[in-house]
């Protein structure tokens, strides 16, 4: 019994085997049947001649040469069967298992060729002819490659083909894996994508390495798409999903005027950055100002291990996020090699950062990944003297090291270095020095590119018992290159959150203002990006207002409250609102605001750039009637369900009341003090 039930899987192994290795199958087949040819040649010449004296070296050499000549000659005869094996006493085995495998090898030569030529031509005939509403991804990188993964397993089963000038074995393999169609040329040459059938596609996305030849694969589809003669039957618009790596690319084009990104109902552009995606969702996921509360900590203090696009985008993303209750701006402590190199890259990435956050950084050799003791009290503490530079008894000096060590100051960990496997490492080193000196106890984060492999070495928040257990992936690319992750997650709660405000001006007139701008109420393609940043800002910062207001929020991207009336206290109104106004200001300030008297979003000038006792009354009204329409926005399943188009139950935010402890909690006694006081 159980012989009959491997069989089939040793059997589908076997075959899966040989399709994934069939050009080594046959480039050894052929190499075999060389060799034994030349010399099965060889050996029967020898023996056929009459026997031979003994030669000198360079005899030797100058008899060997000419035969080997002749033997691959004489095999050469095999592959094209105009020849035989002999059948007199000379003869060798090895000759004649040349005259079968020589011509078995050329023909399964041949008809790889064929059937490569043939599949691509049809590829190509097939998806002009008869594809509609398909996606069209660009680009043989790993991104590329996750990307076409995520859109042929997506729920509507999209289908999907990938344009690459080179086709290697891994991009078939993972085509024939997951159902997708390759197509072998330049993305950049127009008829490549006329064979992709471009103008009749819904989506297109382009991951190239470069981003200049990203944008410019987008412009030539945006062009075919307007000019060209097919039309899109489907009645949908080609959007164009673009990759830019660069932070500060990213940020000029998404405000640029030049680029026209929206074109009527044929084209829209939709340029992405993957850091900033990723800081997004962590700064969802991982609430590091609720971590801070909870641990008594009255600010988030960040230690970043090495520099790049994903640490510059959460050095950003966090500040207006940790805009909580009455906490202080955000501590960022950065280990690096070059210090003075990171500074300036960070002053140009984020000018005015010291305005809303205090920046440290401090050398840290990454090659050794070596954490000294002294090191981590120093950034646990970093206005405290060393303890060889204080003059204390032996007591107190035992008094303030126990101090010390009971103390926590560090939130979270964030590792990133230039490859996954120094960052694991780096991690690793750290969770272990936290144990070894009592130091920090702090959640580790991650940044992979993929983690499935090693899922046993991590540890999430939900499944450890205490922070400093915690070694936790984030940025994993493969869960970014998902157009449901750019393009709806976060982003769909944006645009809901938009279309809810400008169907709240139209419908109340108690929160519409005649001197206030009309910009906004248009539809969210045409809307311009600085307010675009102003819907994602309001949405990244529901969580702390509600976990401000003592709600527990559950997991996922949709929340909602089951009772209005929770949120309708004028004192917690206008507490939410200073906080708004707060999370806001900062958000500005971090995309390069600055205050003026007069609003110029081309010089990026505020007048309300200010702390929130010195906005005037109406403005103050406004951002009171910014928590009042959060409220009615949250305040029903069904609104926020039918605009974001959900079929499945949302579990709502509650009020979270602190009755005790359930079991052995491992705690510090900052921790055991600060839960005390929560508890009714």
């Amino acid at each position: 019994m159980a012989n009959h039930e491997m069989t089939p899987s040793l059997l589908y192994r076997l075959v899966k085997l040989i399709v994934r290795n069939k050009n080594v199958i046959v480039a050894v087949l052929f190499l075999v049947s060389l060799g034994l040819g030349v010399y099965g040649n060889i050996a029967y010449e020898r023996q056929s001649s009459s026997p031979s004296v003994e030669l000198t070296i360079l005899e030797t050499v100058t008899e060997i040469a000419p035969a080997v000549f002749r033997a691959v000659y004489e095999t050469s005869k095999y592959f094209f069967l105009e020849a035989e094996a002999p059948h007199d006493e000379a003869g060798l085995p090895v000759l004649l298992w040349t005259q079968y495998m020589a011509p078995l090898s050329l023909t399964f030569f041949l008809i790889l060729v064929i059937c490569s030529t043939a599949r691509a031509e049809w590829t190509r005939i097939w998806i002009a002819w008869r594809w509609r509403g398909h996606t069209v991804i660009c680009g043989t990188t790993e991104n590329a490659l996750a990307f076409a993964k995520s859109e042929s397993e997506s729920n509507d089963k999209q289908k999907v083909v990938l344009i690459a000038e080179v086709i290697e074995d891994v991009h078939r393999d993972a085509a024939l894996l997951h159902g997708f169609s390759v197509l072998v040329g330049d993305p950049m040459d127009h008829a490549v994508l006329a064979q992709a059938n471009i103008a009749r596609a819904d989506r297109m996305i382009v991951a190239l390495s470069d981003d200049g030849n990203n944008l410019e694969i987008a412009m030539r589809a945006q062009s075919m798409v307007l000019i060209g003669k097919n039309t899109n039957s489907n009645g949908r618009k080609l959007r164009a999903f673009v990759s830019i790596k660069d932070r500060q690319l990213w940020r000029q084009l998404a405000r640029s005027d030049v680029i026209q990104r929206a074109v009527g109902d044929r084209f829209e552009l939709v340029p992405f950055n993957l850091s900033i995606w990723a800081a997004r969702r962590f700064t969802w996921t991982e609430p590091l100002w609720a971590y801070a509360d909870l641990r008594g900590q009255e600010r988030v203090h960040v230690v970043f291990f090495g520099y790049d696009a994903y640490v510059e985008a959460l050095i950003g993303q966090l500040p207006p996020c940790c805009v909580y209750r009455d906490h202080q701006r955000p501590f960022f402590t950065l280990l690096v090699d070059d210090r003075e190199a990171v500074e300036a890259h960070l002053h140009r990435a984020y000018p005015l950062i010291k305005e809303i956050a205090d920046i440290n950084i401090e050398h840290f050799d990454q090659s050794s990944g070596a954490m000294t003791k002294e090191l981590m009290q120093k950034i646990e503490s970093p206005d405290q003297k060393p303890e060889a530079e204080v003059h204390m008894t032996a007591i107190e000096a035992a008094v303030h090291v126990t101090a010390i060590e009971a103390a926590v100051h560090v939130t979270a960990i964030i590792v990133s270095r230039d490859t996954p496997e120094k960052s694991l490492r780096t991690a690793i080193a750290a969770q272990d020095a936290m144990r070894v000196f009592g130091c920090w106890g702090a959640p580790v984060y991650v940044r992979l590119s993929k983690c499935e492999g090693i899922s046993t070495l991590l540890r999430s928040v939900e499944t450890a018992r205490k922070f400093a257990d915690v070694v936790e992936p984030f940025g994993v690319e493969d869960r970014l290159c998902n157009v449901s992750e750019i393009d709806g997650g976060l982003e769909a709660v944006a645009k809901a959150f938009h279309i809810a405000y400008c169907d709240a001006r139209e419908t109340q007139s108690h929160i519409d203002d005649p001197n206030r701008s009309l910009e906004p109420m248009v539809e969210w393609e045409n809307l311009r990006e600085t307010y675009r940043e102003s819907n994602r800002r309001a949405v990244d910062h529901i969580k702390p207002k509600l976990m401000a207001a003592g709600y527990n929020v559950p997991s996922g991207d949709n929340i909602w409250i089951e009772d209005k009336d929770l949120l309708s206290d004028t004192h917690e109104i206008s507490a939410l609102a200073r906080n708004e106004h707060k999370s806001w200001q900062i958000g500005r300030i971090a995309d390069g605001w600055r205050k003026s008297d007069v609003r110029n979003d081309t010089r990026k000038q505020h007048p309300d750039l200010v702390d929130y006792e010195e906005l005037s009354d109406s403005t103050k009204i406004y951002d009171m009637e910014q928590i009042e329409f959060l409220r009615d926005y949250l305040s029903g399943p069904k609104r926020v369900k039918d605009i974001l188009k959900i079929d499945k139950d949302i579990e709502p935010a509650r009020p979270d009341y602190w009755i005790g402890f359930i079991g052995k909690n491992l705690i510090s006694p900052q921790e055991a003090t600060t839960l005390s006081e929560k508890l009714i």
